[in-house]
């Protein structure tokens, strides 16, 4: 996370188009956002918070030596938090967050709700922002896989009774219930794994 002033932000969105001039303001298009959240959370493509996270990605990609790793701009995205963006939004450990702090909510209203944590100042205990989290798709999709993934290997099926091979998770409750009233003797197996 980098904190920038006026001048600083100014100054490495100058030395970033001028090596990459934008003369059609081209650098909007295909700038990644974070489509999850509703439209009014996401990050608005302003002309200088778009420059300037352009600018930072640039900045960061130049100082990794390219012989131990690369940065590519289609895998990744950068969230500026600014006037005209209230919001922070990132990835972190399979959980899309977005950061909204108290000063820039309308009123003094606080979320009270499922996947909102409440964020206070260590000192003074006051709340100071909200965090509100979702499950990102790609680690749904992993829990989805584990749970497929753990059904298979810790049930030995029948072959009448073997699931289909993309059982989704809404169907495992079902798939459970179905092999859990089939006949004992079809659940039973023998050391091998083969039904008896």
């Amino acid at each position: 996370m980098f904190k920038f002033t006026k001048e600083e932000s100014k100054d490495l969105i100058q030395r970033y188009l001028t090596e990459h001039p934008d003369p059609n303001n081209e650098n909007l298009v295909g700038y990644n956002n974070k489509k999850c959240w509703p439209r009014d959370s996401r990050m608005r493509l302003m002309k200088h918070d778009v420059n300037l996270g352009r600018a930072v990605f640039w900045d960061i990609k130049n100082r990794l030596p390219r012989s131990l790793t690369s940065l590519e701009w289609n895998n990744g995205f950068v969230s500026v938090y600014s006037r005209d963006n209230p919001n922070l939004l990132f990835n972190m450990c399979g959980f899309e967050v977005r950061i909204m702090p108290r000063v820039r909510t309308t009123g003094d209203v606080f979320a009270n709700k499922d996947g909102v944590w409440n964020l206070q100042n260590e000192h003074t205990k006051e709340r100071t922002a909200q965090a509100f989290l979702r499950v990102d798709d790609e680690a749904l999709k992993q829990f989805e896989n584990r749970v497929r993934q753990v059904l298979m290997s810790r049930y030995v099926f029948p072959t009448h009774h073997t699931p289909p091979p993309c059982l989704p998770i809404r169907d495992v409750n079902h798939f459970l219930f179905t092999t859990a009233a089939a006949p004992r003797r079809l659940r039973k197996s023998s050391t091998n794994g083969t039904p008896r």
